[in-house]
């Protein structure tokens, strides 16, 4: 890990100089999408040289039952620095719909499109980013790609990393670029345990464990209840 890199602290203060160095200005007379006035208890809504209103869709899956809940909870701290977010179509999307949209140009076929959305995978054990974030991965949603992204990922990759200390260092040089570039923010990962009585013996979770059966027994007939 690039120890340099502290993340993204929870800093919405900082939102208003952020907006202004993009051009942007706070007005309470500011026309959504929808042509109302837009007003909020803080702050109005941000608006351009041109006096467009900053208006973005947010692609928010259905599934859960807190999904609703938490996807207003986004809106509601975007408008609270001024940004006027909507759900796309105003609801929640099915994951088979939301699946064919981050995977295609985004467009629906009346022409909706979207800007903003949340995805999750899991990884295997090699820590390869090609299958993420290269031009072609399949999971490449946002669809953003450069060619010093390009070129970070391929360093990765490249003969020079057979190397641990090499790709180590490649590894930072393209943790840092995530963190000034912000193409994609995590959110939260998540942990899985596997409980293991104390009699089990051989057991081992290391990722370069081949021969896990082979060596995996036990060292009594009952399990240890422990104290």
């Amino acid at each position: 890990m690039n120890k340099d890199n502290k993340g993204f602290p929870y800093e919405p203060e900082k939102s208003e100089k952020l907006f202004e160095e993009a051009g942007y200005t706070y007005k309470k007379d500011a026309k959504g999408k929808d042509g109302k006035t837009n007003e909020v208890s803080e702050k109005c809504y941000l608006v351009d040289k041109n006096g467009k209103t900053l208006s973005l869709v947010f692609l928010a899956r259905s599934g859960q039952s807190y999904s609703e809940t938490v996807a207003m909870d986004y809106i509601n701290h975007w408008k609270a620095v001024g940004v006027d977010v909507s759900l796309f179509k105003n609801k929640l999307t099915d994951f088979n719909t939301w699946a064919d949209l981050v995977k295609s140009s985004g467009k629906t076929e009346d022409n909706q499109t979207w800007d903003i959305s949340i995805g999750g995978w899991s990884l295997s054990s090699e820590p390869s980013q090609q299958d993420l974030f290269s031009a072609k991965a399949p999971f490449n949603l946002g669809h953003f790609t450069s060619p010093e992204l390009t070129s970070l990922l391929d360093d990765i990759d490249s003969q020079k990393s057979l190397d641990k200390e090499y790709r180590a260092k490649a590894f930072q040089k393209y943790q840092a670029y995530i963190q000034d570039t912000a193409f994609v923010t995590p959110l939260d990962f998540s942990i899985d345990w596997t409980p293991v009585n104390k009699r089990v013996v051989g057991w081992t979770q290391a990722y370069d464990a081949t021969d896990l059966w082979a060596k995996l027994g036990v060292s009594n007939d009952k399990p240890d209840q422990g104290k």
